[in-house]
């Protein structure tokens, strides 16, 4: 059982891990448009 308890959290890590470069990298992206966007209509 102990086994088992240790390996949800890893998977759980890996997912926010995994959630949470997606979300900087889906915000890196979007500020690189605005900006983009913003430089075009200057």
């Amino acid at each position: 059982s102990e086994v088992v308890y240790c390996d949800i959290p890893t998977v759980n890590g890996l997912l926010h891990t995994r959630l949470l470069k997606i979300v900087i990298i889906t915000l890196v992206i979007n500020l690189l448009l605005i900006d983009i966007s913003n430089f075009g209509l200057i």
